[in-house]
């Protein structure tokens, strides 16, 4: 049996970044998500996945999953709130 490695899962381990951000947007905050910072954010974490893939190699998986991190985060900030059903409330 082969051990476990990055290069046999890319696909997964992009998965699970982008799960983990979107799981991250259930928690309740006391203020709305502002999407400039969250652009900031997204954005700081693209520019150090590129340091990382120039300077140091060894730090790269965790600056990925991060970023995948962040688009999970943005894909769940960009999705439309659902309808409020009223009809059904008097039921």
């Amino acid at each position: 049996m082969h051990p476990l490695s990055f290069r046999r899962g890319p696909l997964l381990f992009a998965l699970l970044g982008f799960a983990a951000g979107a799981a991250l947007t259930r928690i309740p905050l006391e203020g709305p998500r502002i999407p400039v910072l969250l652009a900031g954010g997204t954005a700081a974490l693209f520019a150090l996945t590129l340091l990382a893939l120039r300077r140091a190699f060894r730090v790269v998986l965790p600056a990925v999953f991060a970023l995948w991190m962040g688009v999970g985060l943005w894909s769940t900030q960009l999705e439309p709130a659902a309808r409020p059903q009223r009809e059904l409330a008097a039921y």
